[in-house]
């Protein structure tokens, strides 16, 4: 199983977009590998660009399970995963986004498990990808992504 956690920081105020504030967004899996990226709008969102960007980058059969600190998508992650289906809206989320990861994991081989990891309660890998995304906010776009940079 591949363990992949996901954390998202504020960005400085001035970053704030005609969208709303910038946020980086982080992943970091338990053998080593990570990435980040830019989102606008909301922490939640931001979330889910990670939980995208992972399962993207984890393609194949192994099962994957993938650590969240958005509670609104690990919610509907549990009740619409049953169904085989996630709703089309979640409060707060991006239905574009959300289409992306439902037809993404749909096509994906192995199983893909989203679960709500507490802000309060960090695991190891979720503390890495923490301070990625918080370095990530001031490292120079070109470096970015790896806990090396910073």
């Amino acid at each position: 199983m591949i363990i992949v956690s996901t954390a998202v920081a504020s960005s400085a105020a001035e970053d704030a977009g005609p969208e709303g504030p910038r946020f980086v967004w982080s992943w970091v899996d338990h053998t080593g590998a990570s990435g980040t990226g830019d989102s606008y709008g909301s922490a939640d969102n931001a979330q889910l660009r990670a939980v995208l960007d992972s399962i993207k980058r984890h393609p194949g059969t192994e099962p994957l399970m993938v650590e969240s600190g958005s509670a609104a998508l690990a919610e509907q992650w549990n009740v619409g995963r049953e169904s085989g289906r996630l709703a089309a809206k979640i409060a707060g989320l991006d239905d574009c986004l959300l289409a992306e990861l439902d037809d993404l994991v749909a096509n994906r081989r192995g199983p893909v498990k989203v679960r709500w990891a507490r802000g309060d309660v960090l695991s190891h890998y979720q503390a890495k990808a923490a301070q990625l995304a918080a370095c990530s906010t001031t490292v120079r776009r070109g470096i970015r992504g790896t806990l090396a940079a910073c």
